[in-house]
C-alpha cells in the first residue's frame, strides 16, 4: 500500500506534466497553465503521494506505535507541502501581474510602482503563511500544543513586547513599508547622491 500510494502520487504528477506540456505553446507571453505547473510542481510532487499515503494509512497493518509515528509524519509533511502550495499560488499571481505590468516599455513609472508594492506584499504574505504553518505544526503535537496555541493567540501581547525590544528594527521595517507604498523611489530608479 505504501508503494501504491507513492506510485499514484507520482503518476498524477507525471500526467499533469504531460497535459501542461501538451496544451501550452512555447510563447514568451503569460501562460496560466505553464505558470501553474512551474510554481506548483515541486510541492505537488510531494503533496500527492503523501495525501494518498495518508488516505491509505488506516488500511495498512502495522504496530500501533509505528502507525502513530507515520500518521504524525504524514500530518506534518501535508501541512508543510500545503504551505508550499499556497506560496506557489502567490507566485502564480505574481507571474500574472509581472506579465500585465511589463516594465520593458518606455514610460513604465506605473509598472515599476506596482512591482515594488507587489514584491513587498508577496514577502509579507509568505511570512504570514510560514508563521501560521509553524503554529499548526506545533499544535499537532500534544507536548507542543500550548506553544502553538499561544503563538496564535498571543500575537498581540508578543507584538507589544517585540515592539519595545526591537524599536530600531521595526522602524526600519516601517520605513521600508512606507517607501514601498508612497513610492519616492521605485525598482530600476537611478539615485544620484
Amino acid at each position: 500500500l505504501f508503494i501504491i500510494a507513492i506510485g499514484i502520487g507520482l503518476l498524477c504528477h507525471f500526467m499533469a506534466k504531460l497535459i501542461v506540456h501538451r496544451f501550452t505553446r512555447p510563447e514568451t507571453g503569460f501562460s496560466f497553465w505553464r505558470s501553474l505547473f512551474t510554481r506548483l510542481s515541486k510541492p505537488l510532487s510531494i503533496y500527492l503521494p503523501i495525501l494518498v499515503l495518508y488516505i491509505l494509512l488506516p488500511f495498512m497493518r502495522m504496530e500501533q506505535s509505528f502507525y502513530s509515528h507515520l500518521h504524525k509524519f504524514a500530518d506534518v509533511v501535508l501541512m508543510i507541502t500545503f504551505a508550499g502550495l499556497l506560496m506557489g499560488v502567490v507566485r502564480i499571481g505574481e507571474d500574472y501581474v509581472y506579465y500585465a505590468y511589463d516594465i520593458k516599455k518606455g514610460d513604465n513609472l506605473r509598472e515599476r510602482k506596482i512591482r515594488t508594492q507587489l514584491q513587498f506584499i508577496r514577502k509579507l504574505v509568505i511570512i504570514i503563511i510560514l508563521v501560521i504553518t509553524a503554529c499548526f505544526i506545533l499544535m499537532s503535537f500534544d507536548s507542543r500544543r500550548k506553544v502553538g496555541a499561544s503563538l496564535l493567540t498571543g500575537v498581540g501581547v508578543g507584538g507589544i513586547i517585540i515592539g519595545f525590544a526591537a524599536q530600531k528594527s521595526l522602524s526600519g521595517f516601517m520605513a521600508g513599508f512606507q517607501i514601498a507604498f508612497t513610492q519616492p523611489i521605485r525598482i530600476d530608479d537611478v539615485l544620484v547622491i
